[in-house]
């Protein structure tokens, strides 16, 4: 039986793969590790690692940008003097029901505002 007909790259250099042709795809030999299907394998549960991560990573991003904008919203009223009271009595109401928002209360704390 032939060698895997896979070569490899290392640095400048190529070198055909050591390992014993088991398996025959498209006329070709290779080895477990360079088998096609194997290697696409190998490659699918890699991406779905890497897509997990980055769509958690996306959607952190998205909450932070959503609490950048609350906050902002938050300064413009609070910068205003008549809807103080306005903003210091819907918080309160959302504490009473327990929906407070924990970034809501973190920025009236940040504008001089205790609640």
């Amino acid at each position: 039986m032939d060698n895997c007909s896979v070569y490899i790259s290392k640095g400048f250099h190529q070198y055909k793969c050591s390992k014993k042709g088991k398996y025959k795809h498209k006329e070709k030999h290779y080895c477990g590790t360079h088998f096609p299907p194997n290697v696409e394998k190998r490659r699918d549960k890699i991406d779905a690692k890497y897509n997990k991560e980055w769509k958690q990573k996306t959607d952190k991003w998205e909450q932070e940008e959503k609490d950048k904008k609350e906050l902002a919203e938050i300064k413009k009223v609070v910068s205003k003097p008549e809807g103080i009271p306005e903003l210091v009595e819907a918080v309160k109401s959302q504490i009473e029901i327990g929906e407070a928002d924990i970034s809501l209360l973190l920025a009236l704390r940040a504008c001089g505002i205790e609640v």
